[in-house]
């Protein structure tokens, strides 16, 4: 999906988005929803550091407080939407399962900018 020079591209379990001036990658490998990597342009500096698994998300659960994070194994991909939103940005938004908890990142692309919101 494209819109300006915003795009989402899908291959498999793995979601490259960005812009001119930013571009990023997520994965779900191993039931984990990570980050791949996060540059700065779509050939500049690499902000990701290599080798480190960087979850997508992180939230506290049940009367505890326990938290769970999507670098914890397990997740499974329930769901993964494309949208193009009224004045041309792009929704990715991809919804993952683990014991009974789902939950729904979302990531809006802004056309000639370097704002990905999540």
């Amino acid at each position: 999906m494209r819109s300006g020079d915003a795009y989402v591209k899908r291959e498999g379990a793995r979601w490259a988005f960005g812009t001119a001036s930013v571009a990023r990658v997520v994965v779900l490998e191993n039931g984990k929803l990570l980050l791949k990597s996060l540059r700065a342009g779509a050939a500049g500096s690499e902000l990701a550091p290599p080798g480190v698994e960087i979850a997508e998300f992180a939230a506290r659960v049940g009367p505890e407080g326990t938290l769970v994070t999507s670098a914890t194994a397990g997740w499974k991909l329930m769901d993964a939407a494309e949208k193009k939103l009224a004045q041309g940005e792009l929704q990715l938004d991809l919804t993952v399962q683990r014991d009974g908890l789902r939950a729904t990142k979302s990531y809006v692309i802004y056309p000639q900018s370097s704002i990905i919101r999540e």
